[in-house]
């Protein structure tokens, strides 16, 4: 729930009102505007991470990524 904003200047006066509405129009169009990775960079980098620890492992390095 949005509560409305109220904006004033220095000198204490009134320049604006944002209502609740427009706070919540607002929010949810930021919200569905994140893109999410798709699901092939997902596998991509969760195939790089496998090759990444399999050489460590063979190599006998103790450090990981």
């Amino acid at each position: 729930m949005f509560y409305e904003v109220r904006i004033k200047s220095p000198n204490g006066d009134l320049k604006k009102i944002i209502t609740n509405k427009e706070l919540s129009k607002a929010y949810w169009d930021s919200f569905n505007n994140i893109q999410l990775p798709n699901a092939e960079s997902m596998i991509l980098l969760r195939e790089y991470k496998k090759r990444i620890n399999t050489a460590d492992y063979h190599s006998g390095s103790d450090t990981k990524i």
